[in-house]
């Protein structure tokens, strides 16, 4: 404190118009790196009314190029992780309108158009990332989504990283996928920066490809036909975290309520030796979307049959060594929720009985303090004791043995509604022998 004003206040005292306008840029910056650290949460409503608009009026034509790129760029951190931040700049004195304005060139220097083209882009990114109605304003913008496509092609990797933020931020809308993206060639850019070696731009355009991949979206098709999945399979085994995390979830997300065909040639091109190395990556965010991978492979009656006919004792090898040894929950939910998917087929649920250790295992996870856990051991015992498939009544005789039934009961007691119901159907399969 100084005089009895807090540094913060000081510094906020200095955003007045009759100061010069570096001193505004310099103290906005100030607090906003402050508010970004949490170093200042309670001061959310002086960054909305006073670092907020004085960011926005420092980005207007009337400053130079430098200072301009400089103001932007702030904004575009400011706002990046504040839905209510972003919302709010979307309506401040047409901030969307001037940040497409200067995607344009006109007569400016090279390096000086980099800088402002990767500072809008960038304020974009952030102001895209939460909201569906701002992402129809930008995508309604004139020009945008062709500056965009073209920015994936600039000599700049700062440029493209960018622009691929933004097509990240966008591409998490489905109605942006059904509707204005899909006139974009996107995919086939994204195609050439799979192929790159800059793990900045392979980290960007690996992240859009895990949204553009999905079912729903009109260049999943396109994407599988030029063989990207095999790129894919590559940057599994790639030295960056980030980027092997995106290349697994992108498969994942191919195979999500993929034909037999896709899933076919996603595990080929894969191999089980891999998959089952990833499952036991040191990373957590790989080890779950491996599993996620393993549990979208098998999502069909057909497919489980087919995948524990040929795989199936490496396949409960690595999944059991995962519950036993995992003590990360989300870890452990998604290999039971592989099991889910097994104890849905008639191969699945005679390999899963063979194993009471697991079943012991599972009533164990029933009760868990985790209701993640509860929920995923209990589907996967209503799947094994599901009463309308063949050779139902000894499979439920040997898990109430084991102290499924038993378990079941006690969770029943649970206030979690949706844990409640899904007890509710398990016993129910007990009930109906």
């Amino acid at each position: 404190h100084f005089n009895g004003d807090s540094i913060p206040l000081l510094i906020e005292k200095l955003m007045v118009c009759d100061q010069s306008a570096e001193v505004q840029l310099w103290a906005s910056k100030c607090l906003s790196y402050l508010f970004q650290g949490q170093a200042i949460l309670d001061y959310e409503s002086a960054i909305c009314v006073k670092v907020l608009p004085t960011l926005v009026r420092l980005s207007k034509p009337e400053h130079s190029v430098r200072f301009r790129a400089d103001a932007i760029e702030t904004l575009a951190h400011l706002i990046e992780e504040s839905p209510k931040l972003q919302e709010l700049a979307s309506i401040s004195d047409r901030l969307i309108f001037t940040l497409a304005d200067y995607l344009h060139k006109v007569d400016l220097p090279e390096p000086q158009y980099v800088k402002l083209r990767q500072s809008c882009l960038m304020a974009l990114a952030s102001l895209t990332l939460s909201s569906e109605a701002i992402r129809r304003k930008v995508i309604g913008t004139c020009g945008v989504p062709e500056h965009l496509l073209s920015a994936l092609e600039h000599p700049s990797d700062s440029i493209k990283a960018a622009s691929l933020r933004c097509f990240l931020s966008l591409s998490r809308s489905v109605k942006q996928l059904r509707s204005s993206l899909k006139d974009v060639e996107l995919w086939k850019l994204l195609l050439k920066l799979l192929a790159v070696s800059s793990t900045e731009l392979l980290r960007e355009s690996s992240a859009v490809v895990c949204n553009i991949i999905l079912d729903f979206s009109p260049g999943n098709e396109m994407l599988v036909e030029e063989r990207v999945l095999s790129r894919l399979v590559d940057l599994t085994r790639h030295e960056d975290t980030a980027v092997r995390v995106n290349a697994v979830w992108g498969l994942m997300n191919a195979a999500y309520q993929a034909g037999s065909n896709v899933k076919n040639e996603l595990f080929d091109s894969l191999g089980a030796d891999q998959l089952f190395h990833l499952m036991h990556d040191l990373s957590p965010d790989i080890v779950i979307k491996s599993l996620g991978l393993l549990r979208n492979l098998m999502t069909d009656k057909s497919d489980v049959d087919t995948m524990m006919s040929i795989h199936g004792g490496d396949i409960m090898q690595h999944v059991c060594k995962i519950i036993n040894e995992s003590t990360v929950p989300e870890v452990s939910e998604q290999a039971l929720c592989v099991l889910v998917n097994i104890a849905n087929s008639r191969e699945g649920r005679d390999t899963l009985m063979r194993d009471e250790t697991l079943i012991k295992r599972l009533v164990q996870f029933m009760d868990s303090e985790d209701v993640r856990l509860q929920c995923a051991a209990v589907m996967c015992v209503t799947n094994l004791a599901w009463s309308s498939e063949e050779g139902a009544t000894g499979r439920q005789v040997r898990l109430e043995e084991l102290g499924v039934k038993y378990a079941l009961q006690r969770t029943a007691k649970t206030q979690h509604t949706p844990l409640s119901e899904r007890v509710k159907v398990a016993i129910e399969q007990f009930d109906a022998a």
